[in-house]
């Protein structure tokens, strides 16, 4: 009986582990243990910045800005918070939204693992590749 009830809650955890993290992102991952949040709250370094008109991919190559999401929702730019500026996710968590007072723009996540995070702007299909120092 004991190891009837260990196997169902285990199959119950492990569903709602595969269930809840599976494919929100078009460009992945599928699946991760980390949270959305957790996968977010650290510094990205911009990797490289693609037109989304022409399709013309400008990579960073020295003194690369830095873009600290933390803990406690604030932003840092190349070491310094942005007073008033505040992060978060979307209810859905698809979009990374930027606060300050009542303004709220965003931008549509479409990759984000511990290692990378591919950001594209809302209302242009400009992207923005970040990874994680």
């Amino acid at each position: 009986m004991k190891s009837t009830i260990k196997f169902g809650f285990a199959a119950i955890i492990i569903a709602s582990i595969l269930f809840s993290s599976c494919g929100k992102y078009e460009e992945g991952p599928k699946i991760s243990m980390a949270s959305k949040k957790g996968r977010l709250t650290r510094a990205w370094t911009l990797e490289k910045y693609i037109d989304g008109t022409s399709g013309t991919e400008v990579a960073c190559t020295s003194n690369c800005s830095v873009m600290e999401l933390k803990k406690d929702g604030t932003i840092s730019i190349n070491g310094t918070t942005w007073p008033g500026y505040t992060w978060q996710l979307s209810s859905d968590k698809e979009k990374l939204e930027t606060v300050y007072g009542s303004i709220t723009e965003g931008d549509q996540i479409l990759r984000l693992t511990s290692k990378e995070l591919w950001l594209k702007e809302i209302g242009s299909n400009d992207q923005t590749h970040y990874v994680s120092n």
